[in-house]
């Protein structure tokens, strides 16, 4: 996965042995948090695509081998940057055959020495950016989630203003009529109502009340069971700086079938 500090890269492909190109860019683009990348092989230059910002392939001429190499690229998930072609021979007319190969922009070498093409760089350099750092922010909310998703307490965090902000995955199978609508925004109300209806928990039921109460206040724990039989236990907790609430619900349907035969057979005894 990318890494966050490194998102200012720009990788640049079959420089010349000389690197007479990536030191033309250096002096273009003379910004000091930039890093150029150059790496020597397929390998390498995916890994550093996935890094960067911004890619620009060097290609000797539209049958040059490595013209496919965009495609390739963008078949891969983790790579979000432009990807720009850069041929060393001066025919113009190949550059939109060029493009049609999946580049997102191609010029000539002395197009490259024009003052406007530092521009183009610059933009697409800060797109670039932001794109990637947007994605690095999705994969790691996706890691959160399966993390969460695989331990055996599900978890929803709500806002100060009681919406929900995130829902692990338990909560979409224990309801699954219910998990389209529960959904980043929603406030704790109307995923209450949702979820004690799923459950066919009415306001007549000696449980609603209680359960209502926990999450209308967000506060303390509760426990209760469904009429499947299993049993919950939820608790919320306030995050620091009063910035929300992270409920916790834990199965506890062992606990209480072993606390009911330990029940029963008191009372055997004292019978």
């Amino acid at each position: 996965m990318p890494d966050l500090s490194t998102h200012h890269m720009l990788t640049i492909y079959n420089d010349p042995a000389d690197q007479s190109f990536s030191e033309m860019i250096s002096e273009i683009l003379p910004e000091k948090d930039m890093r150029i990348l150059l790496p020597k092989d397929e390998s390498a230059l995916l890994q550093a695509a996935q890094n960067s910002s911004l890619v620009i392939i060097i290609l000797q001429n539209e049958k040059d081998y490595d013209v496919n190499l965009a495609k390739r690229l963008k078949d891969d998930r983790m790579v979000v940057a432009d990807i720009l072609a850069v041929m060393q021979s001066e025919d113009r007319e190949a550059l939109f055959s060029i493009l049609s190969k999946g580049y997102d922009g191609s010029f000539t070498i002395s197009q490259c020495e024009d003052p406007l093409f530092k521009k183009i760089l610059k933009r697409r350099m800060a797109q670039g950016s932001k794109r990637l750092a947007g994605f690095i922010l999705e994969e790691e909310y996706r890691r959160f989630s399966d993390a969460l998703s695989c331990a055996p307490t599900s978890v929803m965090v709500f806002d100060r203003e009681k919406r929900i902000v995130f829902v692990s995955e338990h909560y979409y199978r224990a309801y699954p009529v219910s998990a389209p609508r529960l959904i980043r925004g929603i406030s704790v109300y109307e995923a209450f109502e949702m979820m004690s209806k799923e459950e066919k928990i009415s306001e007549n039921d000696p449980r609603y009340d209680e359960i209502r109460s926990f999450w209308y206040n967000l506060s303390g724990d509760v426990e209760f069971t469904l009429d499947n039989g299993i049993s919950y236990r939820l608790k919320a907790t306030m995050l620091p700086n009063d910035r929300g609430t992270i409920v916790t619900a834990q199965n506890i349907t062992e606990y209480v079938k072993k606390n009911d035969e330990l029940q029963k057979a008191l009372k055997r005894i004292k019978d």
